[in-house]
Order: structure tokens, then C-alpha cells, then sequence
């Protein structure tokens, strides 16, 4: 995950998975003043998880486990509200803040349109029925 203060990206195998623009201006939260954490769980084959029962679950399978090899979380290290400059500065150090990381270029951008047509199963910014049709504000506004 990459987190400047205009934007968060996360990666997964160098792939863009998620962008998440900084809209404080218009009223909608940021994470710019916290140290953030990285946390994931299986899913439990739930409604929203299974798009309203179209997706199968093969519990044949069972018990599902999940692993990660090879982890590393490249990132700055919270250190309280001394990590917002420190993080931000544009240093070799801060791979993120070079020029490269400041938009996703178009390659990327199709990357991302790839991972998403082909592993994302939910986006809350399309679950209508969970928000009872009042939408985030950043589910309509562009994110990268």
C-alpha cells in the first residue's frame, strides 16, 4: 500500500488492487492523521460475499486456509504525528512519494480495470441495498 497525502493505492504483486483519492475538502474522511494497518480474513460466504447467492460455495473444500509467503509490507512506519511530514517527504527512502507513484499511469490503470473485471466480487460503491440507495460521497467522485 502506498499513501501520500492526495491518495492511497494498494498493490498486491506490484498490481494496482484499490486507489482511494484524498477528499477531506469535501467532507469525506481520509486517513492523513493515523498510522494504518494491513488485515485480511476469508470470507464467510455471506450474502453481499456470494452476490446475493449467484456465487456457489464449495464446502466440500473445507476448512479453508489462507497463507501469505514472501510478505512485505513496504510502507512508512507509523511513528505518531511525526510520521505525516516524515512519510510525505520526497526521499529515495520513500519510494512512494517519486513522480511515478503520483497517478497511475494508464498501464496500470488497465492493470487494475483487469483485477477488478476478473477477482473483485464486491465494491460497496455498487451495494445500493447495503446503504439503502444513500451512497458514500466518495462512491461518486473519480478515484484515480
Amino acid at each position: 500500500m502506498a499513501r501520500l497525502l492526495d491518495l492511497c493505492r494498494w498493490y498486491v504483486d506490484s498490481l494496482p488492487i484499490r486507489v482511494f483519492r484524498n477528499y477531506q475538502s469535501s467532507g469525506i474522511p481520509y486517513p492523513s492523521q493515523q498510522g494504518m494497518r494491513v488485515y485480511s480474513s476469508l470470507w464467510n460466504a455471506d450474502n453481499w460475499a456470494t452476490r446475493g447467492g449467484l456465487v456457489k460455495i464449495d464446502w466440500s473444500g473445507s476448512p479453508f486456509i489462507a497463507s501469505y509467503s514472501d510478505f512485505k509490507a513496504r510502507a512508512c512506519k507509523w511513528n505518531g504525528a511525526t510520521s505525516i511530514s516524515q512519510c510525505a517527504a520526497r526521499t529515495a527512502a520513500n519510494w512512494w512519494t517519486q513522480p511515478m507513484y503520483d497517478q497511475l499511469s494508464y498501464a496500470k490503470q488497465g492493470q487494475m480495470k483487469w483485477v477488478r473485471d476478473n477477482f473483485m466480487i464486491y465494491n460497496y460503491c455498487n451495494d445500493t441495498k447495503r446503504f439503502n440507495g444513500q451512497m458514500p460521497p466518495e462512491c461518486f467522485k473519480p478515484q484515480y
